[in-house]
């Protein structure tokens, strides 16, 4: 992960523009500065303001929208309980595929592969089907847009996932096949 990400970081940093809009205006003020020769400021800089001034400020915003919008907060909640279950998850597989198919430590690896076929899957095909399903409501609101035309697809996913785990625990429960619990992490992350 270390070397995929340095390499990853090296690469934006190389080939990406910069798009942080307080870094532009600064560069554009030194232009400016160097072209006219008059000292210029960027409109967005606001030097009197103290560190934890710019620190509550930023953190502000996001903490508001998170407690004062329902259903924010509600998505929030939800999203970071369906992870807290995927990671607990992760946690049961040495233990399973060790303990009960008796697989060595390298093999009981390979069984992560199911949740990562799911997750393929689910960039080829889930998303797609979500963007279509979002151009039709898209379409039929009159050509208006709205944020929640990409839900009905999701809602469909969020049964997969109650079942897929149903799926594992009880194909590992019975010592069923062990092809049959990774089919079930499998299909809880086929859709979004």
């Amino acid at each position: 992960m270390f070397f995929l990400s340095s390499l990853n970081t090296i690469l934006c940093t190389v080939f990406l523009q910069e798009t942080y809009a307080p870094i532009l205006l600064a560069r554009k003020a030194a232009a400016l500065q160097k072209k006219t020769g008059k000292p210029c400021r960027p409109a967005i800089s606001d030097p009197g303001a103290s560190l934890p001034l710019r620190i509550y400020s930023a953190i502000q915003r996001p903490v508001r929208i998170l407690f004062l919008q329902p259903i924010i907060f509600i998505m929030a909640v939800y999203m970071s309980l369906i992870y807290g279950i995927l990671y607990i998850l992760f946690t049961t597989f040495p233990q399973v595929y060790e303990g009960i198919y008796g697989f060595s430590p390298g093999i009981t690896g390979l069984t992560y592969l199911g949740i990562g076929i799911g997750y393929v899957l689910a960039v080829l095909f889930g998303i797609p089907q979500i963007d279509k399903q979002y151009r039709q409501l898209t379409a039929s609101n009159n050509g208006i847009p709205r944020p929640e035309f990409r839900i009905p697809v999701a809602n469909v996913g969020a049964v997969c996932i109650p079942l897929s785990l149903l799926w594992y625990g009880w194909s590992v429960q019975t010592e069923l096949n062990f092809l049959i619990p990774i089919m079930g992490n499998w299909s809880s992350e086929l859709l979004p």
